[in-house]
């Protein structure tokens, strides 16, 4: 399968920050893999003043802009799309044309686009598998997480996202209504371009085929079972604390919109979502580090009318030191929290998601 995404330039208004480490970006972040290959491809920009901001939302006409002019898609659509909240000659303009056009794109029930409301993950995946004309399955048989319920409209995308490994989640969860970031985005791009850098040639000989068929037959019965013990195995080699909760008023200056767990599961995303009480900070920060080895990993995004929503990536297991603070730097007060190896198997009666309009 061709893909059309070849290029993506990120947000190319701005100065590109030339093959240098991001002072907000480091090696620990999940998506620095991500970051920094796509960067010294010429892939992706940073901002002027050396910051990549992998936490910040995309709206959706940015997004639009940066999935078609970086797949070097014609944008030769002059008439406008019949969207009732959109200006004529807006910047954003003939990708919105082209991608309505096509069926890229629908818009909202109310005959808008809302082009400054963030993306979110199951609209942004969907208008990638559009343009990229991915080969959805027709009837799915398996929910690929348990909260992308079979049926909706945007499951057969998260699904072949998943099957293909173009995305970072790899616990239960998807959390569907969450926002699209910078760093988020970066992944699934760059996996994408992985995949099609290291599609198989089609023309092989019958020699190889046989040869590899029973090579792999060999290692795989010798490493399967050695990988399947491991995996299998995972212990948990530290004392969790005792399942409670963190108080939604219990850090200073932050009011959380509802009391959050002191445990956490490994490879999952949460999304901290609160408001600053007092002060005019505009940003707000999840830190947590281990006791041991004082890695300290942080999380921050810009807040709107003081209110904030960060999503935090736990990659790691053990018992951390867990504080959120107004801007990007201070004091806190902590609680000890503790990361655990999975979810347990039926744990996916008790996770909510909000309801998803069929939008894109």
């Amino acid at each position: 399968m061709k893909k059309l995404i070849t290029t993506i330039i990120i947000l190319s208004t701005l100065s590109l920050t030339a093959f240098a480490a991001f002072s907000d970006l480091s090696d620990s972040h999940p998506n620095y893999n991500a970051i920094i290959h796509l960067q010294e491809t010429g892939v992706i920009n940073g901002y002027p003043d050396g910051t990549f901001k992998p936490y910040k939302y995309v709206n959706r006409a940015e997004f639009l802009k940066i999935i078609l002019e970086g797949s070097n898609i014609p944008l030769d659509i002059t008439t406008a799309p019949p969207f009732t909240d959109i200006e004529l000659n807006v910047w954003y303009s003939l990708p919105l044309n082209k991608a309505f056009h096509e069926g890229w794109i629908n818009g909202y029930p109310d005959k808008t686009f809302k082009p400054e409301r963030n993306i979110n993950k199951v609209e942004a995946i969907k208008i990638v598998g559009e343009v990229q004309k991915w080969l959805l399955e027709e009837e799915l048989t398996t929910m690929p997480f348990h909260d992308t319920p079979l049926g909706t409209w945007y499951t057969p995308y998260i699904s072949y996202a998943k099957n293909h490994n173009y995305l970072e989640e790899t616990g239960v969860s998807y959390f569907p209504d969450s926002k699209m970031t910078r760093g988020a985005i970066s992944e699934v791009i760059y996996r994408t371009m992985i995949d099609t850098a290291e599609e198989t040639p089609e023309e092989t000989t019958e020699e190889t085929t046989e040869e590899t068929t029973e090579e792999t037959t060999e290692e795989t019965t010798e490493e399967t079972s050695e990988e399947t013990t491991e995996e299998t195995t995972e212990e948990i080699n530290f004392d969790p604390v005792s399942f409670n909760t963190i108080a939604a008023t219990y850090f200073d200056d932050i009011e959380l919109t509802e009391a959050i767990p002191n445990t956490f599961y490994k490879n999952e995303v949460y999304t901290i979502t609160g408001e600053i009480s007092s002060g005019d900070e505009t940003e707000a920060t999840v830190f947590f580090y281990n006791d041991s080895n004082q890695n300290q990993h942080t999380f921050s995004n810009y807040t709107e009318n003081g209110q904030f929503e960060i999503p935090v990536f736990f990659s790691e297991t053990g018992n951390f030191t867990f504080g959120i603070i107004p801007g990007s730097s201070g004091s806190s007060k902590a609680r000890t929290i503790s990361i655990l190896p999975s979810l347990p198997d039926n744990s996916s009666s008790s996770v909510s998601s909000k309801n998803i309009e069929n939008i894109d």
